[in-house]
């Protein structure tokens, strides 16, 4: 996919809640009970774990490696919150599942499916803002890629 948002998006979600701090002892077992959750499991099979990192660095990444089943999470520790932890799980699960390799509108739409089941007290406020902003999360599922809830 090519279709990207990414400005826009990055502008849209700093208008949304941070949800819960988490300790970067926290990070990778915060990741696992993710990836073991029933609904992550059954939509997202082929992703079989996710290594997360807690980095002194500017930024944070998630990326997803197809040979391996493996996704990777790289967190600025200034990111080590829910939201943000959940936007990179975002692109594991999305680059795994849809090809996304950017803030498409499959990215955005597993985003906030995360936020709602895994933060859902920022989940108001991300959603308010991406549909005053115009973000894009309409995804035409008559591909066969819709994710069942």
């Amino acid at each position: 996919m090519t279709f990207t948002q990414q400005d826009e998006l990055y502008a849209s979600e700093r208008k949304a809640d941070l949800g819960q701090e988490i300790l970067p002892e926290d990070l990778q077992s915060y990741v696992d009970d993710l990836r073991n959750n029933p609904w992550v499991f059954r939509c997202f099979p082929m992703v079989l774990r996710i290594e997360a990192y807690a980095l002194k660095r500017d930024g944070s990444v998630g990326s997803f490696h197809k040979a391996k089943g493996a996704g990777k999470i790289e967190m600025s520790f200034s990111h080590l919150n829910e939201r943000i932890v959940l936007h990179e799980v975002a692109h594991v699960l999305a680059a795994a599942r849809y090809g996304s390799n950017a803030h498409c509108p499959w990215f955005a739409r597993t985003y906030l499916e995360l936020v709602s089941l895994f933060a859902p007290s920022v989940y108001p406020s991300l959603l308010t803002a991406f549909q005053e902003d115009g973000i894009d999360f309409e995804c035409d599922t008559t591909e066969g890629k819709a994710i069942a809830l």
